[in-house]
């Protein structure tokens, strides 16, 4: 079974760098989004997210975290703060063709990863998993990437840059069409990269969610 995304135009990422974890956007960049976020303590690791959980903000899921060859297994926290619309003009900062995307509201969704420091110590890093918008009819949105990001000028919103502790706050950045509105998040274990879904993979099917209660 072949994966149907919606296509997007390839963004030329401009000055927010939406793509990868680099710090190249401007340090003195003003957030679009002027909200303040709390880490919310996630603690030890609880029992795995079943397939089809349905979440509301702020509730934590837990995954097993992606691993190489010869890594020891982990769990990998996930939560989803929040999702806000992006103001007008906001796709005019964040890339060098806004002109092809003059169809789609872009949305920011508030994320944050959780792992032991042992995990972030022994991986050179945070790991992370990549979400998907979610359309108000149930149905994964487009969006710019899925890349974490965790600096104030590139997530868009005003939210604690990562200094290698347990937690990372991230954001993606949602695309929705006219008509359309985004109201949370999913993670159903496939990347921009999946092109062949995996017929044993549970979450493929059955993706677990977050949204508003």
């Amino acid at each position: 079974m072949r994966l149907h995304r919606t296509l997007v135009p390839l963004a030329v990422i401009g000055a927010l760098a939406l793509t990868g974890c680099s710090s190249s956007g401007s340090a003195d960049a003003e957030p679009a989004v002027d909200y303040d976020y709390d880490f919310i303590a996630m603690g030890e690791p609880g029992e795995i997210t079943a397939a089809g959980s349905a979440l509301s903000f702020g509730e934590v899921a837990w995954f097993e975290g992606p691993i190489n060859e010869g890594e020891d297994p982990y769990e990998l926290g996930v939560v989803v703060h929040d999702v806000i619309e992006a103001p007008e003009g906001f796709l005019e900062d964040a890339v060098s063709n806004p002109e092809d995307f003059t169809q789609y509201t872009p949305y920011i969704i508030i994320t944050q990863f959780h792992a032991a420091q042992d995990v972030v110590d022994a991986h050179g890093g945070m790991r992370n998993l990549s979400l998907q918008p979610l359309l108000a009819d149930g149905t994964p949105g487009a969006y710019l990437t899925t890349m974490a990001v965790s600096k104030t000028d590139e997530c868009g919103a005003s939210v604690p840059e990562w200094e290698g502790g347990e937690d990372m706050f991230s954001c993606l950045i949602g695309l929705a069409e006219e008509g359309q509105q985004i109201t949370g998040a999913l993670f159903d274990d496939t990347t921009q990269a999946t092109v062949v879904l995996d017929p044993e993979n549970p979450y493929q099917a059955s993706p677990v969610t977050w949204s508003a209660s």
